[in-house]
Parts: structure tokens; sequence; C-alpha cells
């Protein structure tokens, strides 16, 4: 997991928690779907059951991406979304809980840039069958 240049908001209504991350140094795409995935469930640990009235935890990893033109640009590369409920869920142990390998595959919603999805292998995807839900 990394915490490199952290963003962190908890809107008005103190409901949610969005965390943005865009680590200085990831390998490959499939270091940075890891890297995610690690993110997001270390989050999930440290603020469901801690903080009750948050039923739904966000986790961005930005990327630089560049163009064919040269220009590089940050970009949302993988995003994922837990809700307190899922969380709840593999506390408890009514169903199992992920590691960093499988976490986009037990989210409620994910969304993987297309470049970094259109660089993985198939079995760097793993459960993945998609490049959102």
């Amino acid at each position: 997991a990394t915490l490199d240049n952290l963003r962190v908001t908890v809107p008005p209504s103190a409901d949610e928690v969005d965390l943005v991350v865009r680590p200085n140094l990831v390998p490959d795409e499939h270091a940075f779907l890891l890297q995610a995935g690690a993110d997001e469930l270390i989050a999930a640990k440290a603020i469901v059951g801690w903080y009750p009235s948050i039923q739904r935890i966000s986790v961005t990893l930005e990327g630089t991406f560049t163009d064919a033109a040269g220009r590089s640009t940050v970009l949302p590369g993988v995003s994922l979304t837990l809700s307190s409920a899922t969380v709840q869920a593999w506390s408890s142990g009514a169903v199992a809980a992920p590691d960093a390998d499988t976490a986009l595959c037990y989210a409620d919603t994910y969304a993987i840039n297309p470049t970094i999805w259109d660089s993985l292998s198939t079995s760097d995807r793993g459960c993945l069958t998609t490049p959102m839900r």
C-alpha cells in the first residue's frame, strides 16, 4: 500500500470517504491493480467499524498517462468503491475477505483506465472480465 500524494475528502454529510493516491513509482500495470487493492483494503480496515456513519469508501489511484503527441496528463488509473455493508460482511466472516490481488473482484464498483486494461494480460486480469463494474 502507498500513501504517496494522498488526498482525503469527507463531504459534509460525513457518510463517505474518498481517498486519492498518486504513487511515485508503480513498475507495471498489474502492480497498479495490486496497489489499488491494497490501498482499498487498508482504508476499509482503518475506517469501517471505527466510524459507523461511513457508508462508502472510494479509492482512486492516479497515474501519469502520455498521449501520442507526447503530452502527459494525470488521470485516474484505477478507482474502486466499497460499501460499509461489504466490508462488514468480510469482518463477520459471512464472505471471504479478499487480498490485494482479488480486492477489485469484491469491490461494489471499479473502473480501470482503458490504457491500463489493454496492457494487462489475461492472467493479470484474474477474475476481472471487464474494465468496469
